[in-house]
């Protein structure tokens, strides 16, 4: 029997009715709607990964799921890079970026498989990191003017380690031998933890890295701290001098951010920013910061987005000025 005019249109509106309710049922799904993955590109042990497990259960409780921290290094930060500007842009997986991510590495390699402009988007900073000049105790220079004098005295026999190629902490290397017109030799490796382990044993007897990578060593008297590549003193440890008392100008930090795939919808990014921003607050988290010499970055997302353009920019002259190349 053929239906009326009347009964068609009923059957159309209906069925617009469900399908907009189908839709309106989806994009009305809460977040989060499963665990959460925070992709590091450096290996457990390093700066990165302290900062991200001291941060991610204040984060969990709030967000109502767990955090998953998935520790992907390799190949200069670009493999767990590449693999989260590929994710579904919903806030469940979230890169934890770093300066020399975003504004380092692009200069590095010609293909780096990302574009830290127009593949990611802002959602928190997080923390800036006071780096410290520290030396094995064999070492034979008690503060910084005698350690350019050891570097001049025998050029390019000393060396320095890093935890990567055009790392802050190679960075620092690079500009401390710019400033002070020495020559030494860069020992990259593949994090932190690895370096320092190198560092306690005397393989290599120079490193710029985080309280967090010497503290203990420096009290048990295996290393000694020599300066920090801050402006000026850093406010805890007093007694350590700003390289910048013997190299006028020098100063060098990292920082650390959250960003997510770009196009996550603006409400989800809205949404980590304030639970990000919540859990830094939070005392138990600032207080342990604090101890590692993390300093909270309190800025709007849009001026952190000026700051990543900065830096990229200076540490593109920098890079090309020393010549630094990927591995």
């Amino acid at each position: 029997m053929a239906m009326s005019n009347t009964g068609r249109a009923f059957r159309i509106a209906l069925c617009a009715l469900l399908l907009g309710s189908s839709a309106f049922g989806a994009l009305a799904q809460p977040f989060p709607s499963r665990p959460l993955r925070l992709v590091l590109t450096f290996p457990p042990g390093g700066a990165t990964d302290v900062l991200a497990r001291v941060l991610a259960p204040a984060m969990s409780a709030d967000l109502g799921q767990p955090i998953v921290i998935d520790n992907r290094p390799g190949a200069s930060g670009m493999i767990g890079t590449h693999a989260v500007a590929r994710e579904k842009p919903d806030g469940h997986t979230l890169l934890f970026g770093t300066d020399s991510i975003f504004t380092v590495t692009p200069h590095l390699y010609a293909d780096a498989g990302y574009d830290p402009f127009r593949d990611f988007a802002p959602v928190a900073p997080l923390t800036d990191l006071a780096l410290f000049l520290a030396v094995h105790a064999s070492v034979r220079a008690n503060t910084v003017t005698e350690l350019i004098a050891l570097a001049k005295a025998e050029p390019g026999r000393l060396s320095f380690a890093s935890p990567g190629v055009a790392t802050p902490q190679h960075l620092a290397g690079e500009l401390f031998a710019q400033s002070a017109g020495v020559q030494w030799v860069h020992v990259p490796y593949k994090g932190g933890a690895p370096a320092v382990n190198d560092l306690l044993a005397g393989q290599v007897p120079v490193m710029f890295g985080n309280l967090a990578n010497f503290q203990t060593h420096v009290t048990a008297g295996k290393l000694r701290l020599l300066g920090v590549a801050d402006p000026q003193r850093f406010p805890g440890l007093p007694g350590v001098p700003a390289i910048a008392e013997a190299l006028p100008g020098f100063a060098v930090s990292g920082w650390f951010a959250l960003f997510a795939p770009a196009g996550t919808p603006v409400e989800i990014v809205a949404r980590l920013e304030a639970v990000t921003a919540k859990a830094l607050r939070a005392p138990e988290v600032a207080q342990r910061l604090e101890a590692l010499a993390f300093r909270p970055l309190n800025l709007e997302r849009a001026q952190f987005a000026a700051r990543i353009r900065a830096d990229y920019e200076r540490n593109g002259v920098l890079i090309r000025a020393r010549g630094i190349k990927a591995d």
